[in-house]
């Protein structure tokens, strides 16, 4: 599907009407009182703990070869570094506030951690096409097992976190769905075992249903609370900055000389350009910190994607 492939003029536009279209549903879903909390809840289980799986072990299959085991292992790397730019980020606006407040404890987890799950997937898919997709398999690995680990010990505070504790946020992470379908997709492949015909199809349909459902899902996060004040929040504003601007620069300028597949560099890029996770909002809330100041967060940070985004894509079709 490949918005931008062919050198469209008008891709980066309709590429941004379609992310508005398909959050704007989602949020409208909140609005109106179709989606409260807990149909929210369930709607995101089903899309992380079956929809998203289906896609990883239907992605794997039909897209392996050797050639992607060795980029996939480059793009394990990469989500390293894309998390650690952003941690550097967070971590350098926290040094020059100098101030410990509400903004303090949500800053690091909202900036380092990007929303993967729900808007990843599509952006790169739209990108760059469905066989790319296999290469973000790869990066959700490692993202996975850090974000589930990590981003509850960040918005609990570190000191809180125990060694017992952190070595079960590891297994659980460990056991999160995605991680197990990739894993279980990439054996599948490697070993050429037979699937019927009519799995792998209804695998594949399932998957195809991600994409759209966690675009509307972003949505119905988003549309939870009272966010127009947001806009005018200068912390909002510079943790979106950071997150969609500072962000993916710092990755763009790390890799920019680095001996990468161009796929796999402007891939990594783009991850790195993703919006604020969703999810930010509930660990807040769960470990008793600023959950509206981090779905503020959320709201800004997505909004400003229908356009950062875009401007990525071009920039990298153009530049890298």
């Amino acid at each position: 599907m490949g918005v931008f492939q062919g050198g469209e003029e008008m891709g980066a536009f309709a590429f941004c009407a379609e992310l508005i279209v398909m959050m704007g549903a989602g949020a409208a879903a909140g609005r109106l009182g179709i989606a409260d909390d807990r149909f929210i809840e369930g709607f995101s289980e089903v899309l992380t703990r079956l929809l998203i799986p289906c896609m990883a072990v239907s992605v794997m299959i039909r897209q392996y070869s050797p050639d992607a085991l060795a980029k996939g292992l480059g793009m394990m790397t990469g989500c390293v570094l894309v998390l650690l730019a952003g941690a550097a980020a967070g971590a350098f606006v926290g040094l020059v506030r100098r101030k410990s407040d509400d903004l303090s404890a949500v800053l690091l987890p909202c900036v380092m951690f990007i929303n993967a799950n729900f808007i990843g997937f599509p952006v790169i898919q739209a990108l760059y096409g469905e066989e790319s997709l296999v290469y973000a398999n790869f990066f959700m690995i490692p993202y996975r097992l850090l974000f589930y680990t990590l981003m509850p010990m960040l918005f609990k505070g570190i000191s809180g976190s125990g060694a017992r504790e952190l070595f079960r946020s590891v297994l659980r992470a460990a056991n999160n769905p995605g991680v197990c379908a990739t894993a279980a997709g990439l054996v599948i492949a490697v070993l050429e075992l037979p699937v019927p015909g009519p799995v792998l199809a209804s695998l594949t349909r399932l998957g195809d249903a991600a994409l759209p459902l966690g675009m509307m899902a972003c949505g119905m996060y988003i549309s939870q609370g009272g966010f127009p004040s947001a806009l005018l929040s200068p912390g909002c504003l510079a943790a979106a900055a950071c997150r969609n601007l500072l962000v993916p620069l710092i990755v763009w300028g790390l890799l920019c000389r680095a001996d990468i597949d161009p796929l796999v560099f402007r891939e990594l890029v783009i991850f790195a350009a993703l919006p604020i996770p969703s999810m930010a909002a509930l660990f807040a809330k769960q470990y008793g910190r600023n959950a509206e100041l981090a779905a503020s967060m959320v709201f800004v940070s997505t909004a400003l994607s229908v356009v950062t985004l875009p401007l990525w894509g071009e920039l990298l079709r153009r530049f890298a």
